[in-house]
């Protein structure tokens, strides 16, 4: 597979917008000058993918770990913002409600995109409502 810069990945759908938090690797501190211009010019590039055939299973894992990067759409390719000195941040908020979404993520130090990340839009104002009993 190779060495991935880019790890620790959480993904969250929050107030209309995909957040990815991600980490990038310990070895660009420890190994300065194999990573020159890192961590403060790191940029990524983002691929994105609507899973139109995805219903909503306990299945779900299988599902997007299956799915294939080459088949996305390139959506971002840039800085991304900077949290702390190794975490970083990517926020897509041109996403739709109802639509399941897969994302990869990668930069110009891998061969290819990180495993697939997933997330679902959903309206933020339905609430589950259960009767007492």
């Amino acid at each position: 597979m190779g060495f991935s810069l880019i790890w620790n990945n959480k993904i969250k759908w929050v107030d209309g917008k995909v957040i990815i938090n991600f980490n990038i690797s310990n070895n660009v501190r420890r190994e300065p000058r194999r990573f020159p211009g890192l961590p403060d010019g790191l940029e990524i590039t983002v691929y994105r993918k609507v899973a139109e055939d995805y219903y909503y299973v306990k299945m779900r894992d299988e599902y997007f770990q299956t799915e294939d990067f080459s088949k996305a759409e390139l959506i971002f390719s840039g800085k991304p913002e900077r949290k702390t000195e190794n975490m970083f941040c990517w926020i897509d908020r041109d996403v739709e409600i109802g639509k399941c979404y897969t994302y990869w993520m990668t930069t110009d130090l891998n061969d290819r995109p990180m495993s697939p990340m997933y997330v679902r839009a959903v309206d933020n104002d339905c609430l589950l409502y259960t009767s007492p009993s």
